[in-house]
């Protein structure tokens, strides 16, 4: 990765300004119709396609693969705003501490040839134009232990499409060797490398293109702050921008709540209505009950005392089995059945502790 200057704090609100340029992104209009988002088709191969203002509710993304750079036929006018907005604007873009990436560093060179392999890839998003951010557990444990933290999962979000990174990872394999890499894409626009081995998938680096809620088909091209929108916990939703050294807070409290004393709080930014969503958000409050005692849910037990009560039975059972693999995550075999997850689940309330009950009749019921 190119080692670049800090960002000061009359940089913050011009790092990521669009002058203009690449890439094509929401706001922007090709062909007179205005941009609404991105989303991906698979046959014959992952393409980028672009969604226009009035197919929100289209039960399949459209045939408009992403214009090609240097196109003058597409007749693109880049007037859409950065992903940013206006955080500077509000103070939710700040300079980030030197121990975050001094941390990300660390831990990239720890990795050896994988940790090679993420700098070579965020310098080539850069390349071409895009913005990448770390997000979630990484961010999170960078802030609280910087140069100690060893974050075990790498999550990156930004503006490239999974269709896009695809085809650049696959040039990039050809021109530099990384054949030992392997990508894949799932159906929720996460794509994620892994070495070469045999049996399921176990991917050192996951991207997800910035979420845009509102279509009935997994869509991106949302700013940070809808992003934020449709993660589980504030205190996950915070973004690193490691070219920059910038850190961006869009729900304008994952940073407090992280750094609350004596205890962290739990509070989530999402806001839709996806059942199996809302049960990943209990789920993973759960989990970090079980890990952090004393962990502050008052404002989780608050949003979950406004869902379903029997939230299992709003789920399609074609989507069951994520959320039990999601369970298999988030509560360790050693809790199940426990007092420490039974009080955990009665802190947040009736629905938490329904839902466990729900899970574990699954669970008997697929053995």
């Amino acid at each position: 990765m190119t080692d670049n200057a800090a960002a000061s704090p009359s940089d913050l609100s011009t790092c990521h300004h669009r002058a203009g340029g690449p890439p094509t992104w929401t706001g922007d209009y090709v062909c007179g119709q205005r941009i609404a988002g991105f989303a991906l088709t698979r046959d014959p191969g992952p393409v980028d396609q672009v969604l226009v203002d009035g197919e929100e509710d289209l039960a399949s993304p459209p045939y408009r693969p992403l214009p090609v750079p240097g196109d003058q036929a597409a007749a693109i006018e880049r007037t859409g705003p950065s992903p940013i907005n206006d955080l500077a604007a509000d103070g939710l873009l700040q300079e980030a501490a030197q121990v975050v990436g001094e941390g990300l560093d660390r831990q990239l060179s720890a990795m050896g040839e994988n940790g090679d392999f993420i700098r070579k890839l965020l310098d080539e998003i850069a390349a071409q134009g895009h913005l990448a951010w770390l997000v979630g557990g990484a961010v999170r444990d960078l802030m609280a232990a910087g140069t100690s933290a060893c974050p075990a999962d790498l999550d990156f979000t930004g503006t490239i499409g999974p269709g896009e990174l695809y085809d650049a990872l696959r040039r990039w394999r050809r021109a530099q060797g990384a054949a030992d890499c392997r990508p894949f894409i799932s159906r929720q626009l996460v794509w994620a490398v892994a070495p070469p081995r045999g049996g399921r998938p176990d991917a050192f680096v996951e991207y997800k293109p910035l979420s845009q809620p509102g279509f009935r088909f997994p869509a991106w091209g949302g700013s940070l702050a809808r992003d934020a929108s449709t993660r589980d916990l504030t205190i996950n939703a915070i973004y690193y921008d490691h070219r920059n050294r910038v850190i961006a807070d869009p729900t304008g409290r994952g940073i407090q709540d992280l750094l609350a004393t004596p205890h962290r709080i739990a509070v989530t930014p999402y806001r839709g209505d996806d059942p199996i969503e809302q049960a990943c958000v209990i789920l993973r409050c759960l989990k970090f009950l079980l890990r952090w005692p004393g962990l502050d849910v008052d404002g989780i037990s608050a949003w979950a005392a406004r869902l379903p009560r029997d939230i299992v039975t709003e789920i399609p059972e074609a989507r069951r089995p994520m959320l039990i693999g999601f369970r298999d995550r988030c509560i360790p075999q050693q809790y199940r059945g426990t007092r420490k997850l039974d009080a955990a689940a009665r802190q947040i309330g009736p629905v938490a502790e329904r839902l466990l009950e729900q899970i574990g009749v699954l669970e008997k019921a697929e053995t």
